[in-house]
């Protein structure tokens, strides 16, 4: 038991590692990174520009929006996937509320340490102001970007008895039998026999291409396919379904009744 919990949680670290070294390695992140490095150095923004001569602000702010993009991943990463919040609004304004307790206090220590006698430093509370409405506009922006429809080309038709419609989109050396599938960071990642591949598109299309294999959404974010589910366990006063390789899928309130018609006792 001690030995199945220690490896699933390695496995789920694991796994969220893996989304926030994708966000923060996307061209998007190192572009926007970039161009507000250079803005930023350029103009100096909350007193910096007073402050700091240009050498300065070319070293501060694109430190300290580099350690922005690395912490604010991370803390994206986890809202979305523990919290489950992936509506727009409310996890823009979540992760929003934990960046601005934790940069405020760094940020305005940082600035204090380097600014000379005499110098006006912006407050707590226009560093707080700055952190939110900062990171509100960054990820009302990713969002808008990221769920806009992205046209993926109908795969041909297959054969009656071949594998499902959403297998043909993966390269043909990836096609297999398809386990489940899962939601991470706006990407519907297909697991198959022969390992995970990701396509951008929407959850609901890509469970809509799954026919003929008898499957079951369990959670707003997981869908599995019957015959790949090893187990059903409860632990904890939560249902979770452990697949044939060891991963444990969890079932949301909405969808227990489902599962306990199919996996009845």
């Amino acid at each position: 038991m001690v030995l199945r919990l220690t490896t699933s949680l390695f496995k789920d670290w694991k796994r969220l590692f893996a989304s926030w070294k994708r966000v923060v390695s996307a061209p998007a992140a190192v572009v926007t990174w970039f161009v507000l490095s250079i803005m930023t150095t350029l103009a100096g923004p909350f007193g910096s520009y007073e402050v700091f001569p240009i050498a300065l602000r070319a070293i501060y702010w694109p430190v300290l929006l580099g350690l922005g993009v690395l912490i604010g991943s991370a803390v994206r990463v986890l809202v979305e996937e523990r919290i489950c919040t992936r509506r727009i609004w409310p996890g823009s304004f979540v992760i929003s509320a934990i960046n601005v307790v934790l940069f405020t206090p760094p940020l305005y220590a940082i600035t204090l340490w380097l600014s000379g006698p005499g110098d006006t430093t912006p407050s707590h509370v226009e560093f707080g102001f700055f952190v939110f409405c900062g990171s509100l506009g960054v990820g009302a922006v990713r969002n808008v970007m990221a769920d806009a429809q992205v046209e993926l080309p109908l795969p041909p038709p297959p054969p009656q008895d071949a594998l499902p419609r959403l297998i043909y989109r993966l390269p043909e050396e990836r096609q297999a039998p398809l386990l489940r599938l899962s939601v991470r960071d706006h990407y519907v990642v297909i697991h198959t026999e022969l390992g995970t591949d990701t396509l951008l598109m929407r959850f609901a299309d890509a469970m809509a291409e799954t026919d003929p294999v008898d499957g079951l959404q369990v959670h707003r974010s997981h869908w599995v396919a019957v015959s790949a589910v090893a187990e059903v366990l409860r632990r904890g006063g939560r249902t979770l379904l452990v697949m044939q390789d060891g991963v444990e899928v969890p079932v949301s309130r909405a969808f227990q009744a489902s599962v306990a018609e199919r996996w009845p006792g």
